[in-house]
């Protein structure tokens, strides 16, 4: 069932889907929306760097994964952490820095 829409994203029971019907689907579970790994020294999610580096091909989808990120942390209950969340946003930005985003 889908909860929830923002863009090409979904958030559903079992997690987050990529559903641009063009492109691969990309899925991240409910289970592993919060992993943690570590860059540049700090703790980051992520399961947001990585769907921002794999199917974030315009500033909509970007900001649509963010959105989507985080109502599937409120749908799901899951315990989150600010200062994770800001240091991702933070790599976030280096990776599409070498990256060419549509408009």
């Amino acid at each position: 069932m889908i909860h929830y829409k923002v863009g090409n994203w979904r958030i559903t029971d079992e997690g987050i889907h990529w559903a641009d019907e063009s492109e691969s689907k990309f899925f991240i579970s409910k289970e592993t929306l919060l992993e943690q790994c570590m860059v540049a020294g700090k703790n980051i999610y992520g399961s947001v760097l990585y769907l921002t580096e794999c199917a974030c091909k315009t500033k909509d989808d970007l900001l649509s994964l963010n959105i989507t990120f985080m109502q599937a942390v409120q749908h799901h209950e899951l315990r989150f952490d600010n200062s994770i969340f800001l240091a991702t946003l933070s790599e976030q930005l280096k990776s599409i820095k070498s990256k060419t985003l549509i408009v």
